[in-house]
This record gives C-alpha cells, structure tokens and sequence, in this order.
C-alpha cells in the first residue's frame, strides 16, 4: 500500500489467512499494492533491509514515512536535530545521511549503547549521538539548541498537551522546525478480492511539519498515510 493512497481494505493478515476460506498467504499478497521507490528518490541507495529496519523497525511506515516528513523540514547541513523516540534509529540515520545533519537520538527503551553501536556500523557514528533520557523531563540541553525536533509515530507516548510540547519547544530555536507524526485508529469496512472484512481498530499515520513557536507550532505541511507493505 503506498503511503498516502487508500489501501485496499484494512487487513488482519492471521484473520484472513487463518479463515475457513482457506486464503493463503500469496491470495492476500496478490491483494497488496507494492510501494514504488521512484516516488522516494531520497531512497534510491537504500537496500530494502535499511528501508524496513532489517526486521526491526519500531514504527509504522518505515523510512518512507521519515521521508514524506523529512521533505518539510527546512535544514543544511551542520543543523542539529533531536529524534524523539527513535527507536532502532533507522530515522536518525536517514536524517544524517540524507541531509547531512547532526542527530541527538533520544529513546528510553533502546539501550545507547546498543544505537551507539549500530550508529558506527552504519558509518553514522560521528554525526548521531544516542542518549537514554526521559523526553518529558529537563534534558541536557540550553534552550533553543536544536535547529529542528523530529518524532515519528512515538509522540503520543509523551501525552501531547500543550505543556509538553511547550516543554519540547524550549529546546528548539524560534522559528526551528518540527516534524511530528502520530499513529491513530480508524474503522474500515469493505469488500476486498476474496471477501469482506472489517477492523475496527485500523492504523492510519497523520504527520504535520511546521515551525517551532512555543507553547506551540505553526503548521505549515502535512498529510496522512497508510502504512506501506513492500517495496518494488
């Protein structure tokens, strides 16, 4: 399914494959719309492992989520970003190398170390720096120190209120960006190639890019996405 186009159905892949239908596995395959990369040129030297986190993306969309958001943010290279909850920091070493930014990945479930290690494999380890702290309390940082904050599909772990996010702000110079997505769920119902099926609790991902103005943003770009299956 390609990011910002309607799917075919919201699916539950065990449900359908596990039916008494007896659809397998290639039937509801056969279903799924493939992502073409040419739309994501920013990805042309990416392998199909980097783009999906070799099994171990955190987030829905993968990198062409980060990339539909990143494609807001107005930054050069040198600018420091602060990835909120960045998981396995596949979105951190897209910023870095892309853009040629320097990134503070922040997460508290993923050991820094761990990121440390895989930011040096991927030859990122001198513009990402991982730090293990708690998004909502102070952080080690003079106001307005980043050029941008980024945070896909992890910001509705923090409680968005305006107190958080004038709190986030604080830490990101006026007029700096953000780029701020966040998963939710919507109810589907139709009929797909083999038979009808309806999930109440599909995922749909809303993103929104603007500039930094504590308590707030002024949003200046953004959209919705399904989460995309696989690549071309």
């Amino acid at each position: 399914m390609s990011i910002g186009s309607d799917p075919p159905t919201s699916l539950n892949i065990h449900s359908l494959v596990n039916e008494e239908q007896g659809i397998t596995a290639d039937q509801l395959r056969s279903t799924l719309n493939n992502v073409s990369l040419a739309r994501y040129p920013e990805l042309q030297s990416y392998t199909r492992d980097e783009i999906y986190g070799r099994g171990d993306q955190m987030s829905p969309g993968a990198l062409f989520l980060a990339a539909r958001m990143a494609r807001g943010l107005e930054v050069r290279p040198g600018d420091v970003v602060l990835d909120v909850g960045c998981g396995m920091g596949e979105s951190s070493i897209f910023l870095a190398r892309h853009y040629g930014v320097r990134v503070v990945a922040v997460d508290l479930g993923i050991p820094a170390e761990t990121l440390s290690e895989k930011f040096a494999e991927r030859s990122c380890g001198a513009r990402v720096k991982a730090l293990n702290v708690d998004i909502t309390e102070p952080l080690p940082f003079a106001d307005g120190y980043f050029d941008a904050v980024f945070c896909m599909t992890s910001i509705h772990y923090f409680g968005v209120t305006t107190g958080f996010l004038k709190h986030l702000l604080q830490y990101v110079k006026r007029g700096g960006d953000s780029a701020l997505a966040t998963p939710v769920s919507i109810e589907r119902s139709r009929p797909i190639k083999y038979r009808t099926f309806t999930e109440p609790r599909h995922r749909e991902v809303f993103w929104t890019v603007g500039k930094a103005s504590a308590p707030g943003i002024t949003h200046r770009h953004g959209g919705s996405a399904f989460s995309p299956t696989r690549a071309s």
